[in-house]
């Protein structure tokens, strides 16, 4: 991920006690981007692989 946004979220010590929010909600924007680009692509690699699976004849439509 993005080692120096994790050092900012460490440097404000107990989550209870933080009133800077504007590190937080940065890091949750750019954790989301990664999760949901991360999730794309994860299923678009599972496409691939059942369609190679249909190609070579692993899987079939009954």
């Amino acid at each position: 991920m993005n080692i120096p946004l994790d050092h900012e979220l460490a440097d404000l010590g107990d989550a209870a006690k933080i009133t800077d929010f504007s590190v937080v909600e940065r890091f949750k924007s750019t954790w989301v981007t990664t999760n949901v680009l991360r999730t794309v692509l994860c299923t678009a690699a599972l496409g691939c692989l059942v369609r190679a699976c249909f190609l070579n004849g692993r899987l079939r439509v009954s």
